[in-house]
C-alpha cells in the first residue's frame, strides 16, 4: 500500500479519499440490483453474520489507529502502512455488502443497510481526518471520542433490521411517536380557548399574505364553543391516523413471528414487496397530520382545514387498501381494519357535512 517514503499523512490522505469515495458509492447503489439474478441460496442470516464480523473487525482496526496517535512514538509509515491496510480492506468489503443486499429482500431494507454504512465510514473518516491533521498525541480526548462514535456505528450495523418487515416495523414505531405527539398536542390544546397558541410565531400554510390583521390581534382570537363542536371531526381524522398506525404494527408484528422469515421464498419475496408499498403509502402521512393540526388553531380557514383533512383520509385509506392484501393482513386482522375503513367512511362524510355547513 505504501513505500518507505511515504508520509503519514499521504497514507492517511489515501485512505480518507477512498472512504470518501466509499461512502458516495453506497448512497449510489440503490438501483445496482433492480434487474439482477438472485442467487437461490442467498440467505438473510449469513448475509447478517458476514456484515457483523466486518464492522466487528472495523471497531478493531479504528481501536488500533486510535491507540497509535493517543500515545508516542508515532507510527513510523510502514507501520502504518501495515496497520491500515487491513481496515482499508474492510471498507472496500462494507461497500461490496451494501451492493451484494439483492433489493429483492426490500427497499427499506436496503436504505436502512446502505444509511448505516454510510455513518459508519463517515465517522471511521472524521478519526483519520483528525489524524491527518493533528499528528500528535496532544489530542487525546478528542481521538478516544471519536472513535467511541465508530464503535456506535459498528453496533449499529450490527443491531439492524434483519429484514424488510422488520425494516418497515421499525420506521413505523419511529413515526408513531410523531403521530401520538400531533393528536396529543390538539387534544390537550382543545382543552383550552386557543388563544396564544403561537408562541414560537410558526408560520401558517393558511395565512392570508395580504392581511393587515395584527400579530397580537390574532393571538387574541381563539376557538368559540361553535369551533370546538365543529372541530370534533376533524379530531377523529387526527385520531384515526394514530388507529391506522397501531393497526399497522399490529400486521407486521404477527408477520415477524412467521417461520423461515429470512429465507429468500417467493412468499418472503411478495411480503417484502408488499411492506415496501404500506411503507411507502404512509410515508407523508406524518407530515399531512401536522398540516392538518396546525389548520386547527383559531383562526381557523375552514376551507384549507377540510382541504388537509381529505389529504390525510386519502392517504389513509390508500395505507388500508394495502395492508388489507393477503400478503399482510390475516383472518384475525380483517375485523379491526374494516371497522377502521368503515370509521374513516363515516369521518369523511361528517367533515363534508361540515364544510358544506360552513
Amino acid at each position: 500500500m505504501a513505500s518507505e517514503s511515504c508520509t503519514i499523512q499521504m497514507i492517511l490522505e489515501n485512505l480518507s479519499s477512498t472512504i470518501a469515495v466509499l461512502s458516495e458509492g453506497c448512497s449510489s447503489t440503490s438501483q445496482d440490483l433492480l434487474n439482477a439474478a438472485v442467487d437461490s441460496n442467498f440467505s438473510l442470516s449469513s448475509y447478517w453474520q458476514d456484515f457483523s464480523e466486518i464492522s466487528q473487525r472495523v471497531s478493531c482496526h479504528c481501536t488500533k489507529v486510535c491507540l497509535s496517535f493517543m500515545k508516542p512514538p508515532m507510527p513510523q509509515p510502514q507501520e502504518l502502512s501495515a496497520l491500515l491496510m487491513p481496515l482499508d480492506e474492510s471498507t472496500k468489503q462494507i461497500l461490496m455488502l451494501v451492493r451484494f443486499l439483492p433489493l429483492a429482500c426490500g427497499r427499506e431494507l436496503k436504505k436502512c443497510v446502505t444509511t448505516a454504512s454510510i455513518a459508519l465510514l463517515q465517522s471511521l473518516s472524521r478519526l483519520l481526518q483528525l489524524a491527518e491533521d493533528h499528528n500528535t498525541p496532544a489530542l487525546e480526548t478528542a481521538y478516544t471520542q471519536l472513535t467511541g462514535q465508530t464503535w456506535g456505528e459498528c453496533k449499529a450495523i450490527q443491531s439492524l433490521p434483519c429484514n424488510n418487515v422488520h425494516a418497515v416495523l421499525r420506521a413505523l414505531r419511529l413515526e408513531l411517536d410523531v403521530v401520538d405527539d400531533a393528536y396529543r398536542e390538539i387534544t390537550e390544546s382543545l382543552e383550552g380557548d386557543g388563544k396564544g397558541w403561537n408562541v414560537l410565531k410558526m408560520p401558517r400554510m393558511d395565512a392570508d399574505e395580504d392581511s393587515d390583521t395584527e400579530e397580537s390581534d390574532s393571538e387574541a382570537i381563539g376557538w368559540s364553543p361553535e369551533d370546538k363542536l365543529k372541530l370534533d371531526c376533524f379530531v377523529k381524522v387526527a385520531k384515526a391516523v394514530k388507529l391506522l398506525y397501531k393497526r399497522c404494527l399490529e400486521v407486521l408484528d404477527s408477520r415477524t413471528k412467521e417461520t423461515n422469515p429470512d429465507v429468500f421464498s417467493d412468499n418472503n419475496r411478495q411480503l417484502w414487496a408488499t411492506t415496501d408499498d404500506l411503507r411507502q403509502s404512509t410515508k407523508s402521512l406524518p407530515e399531512l397530520l401536522d398540516d392538518l393540526v396546525l389548520s386547527m388553531y383559531p383562526p381557523v380557514n375552514w376551507d384549507v382545514l377540510v382541504k388537509n383533512s381529505h389529504l390525510v383520509m386519502d392517504v389513509c385509506e390508500a395505507a388500508l387498501s394495502v395492508l388489507l392484501r393477503r400478503q399482510l393482513a390475516t383472518e384475525e386482522h380483517l375485523q379491526s381494519l374494516q371497522f377502521l375503513s368503515t370509521a374513516l367512511a363515516h369521518t369523511r362524510r361528517k367533515v363534508d357535512t361540515t364544510a358544506a355547513h360552513g
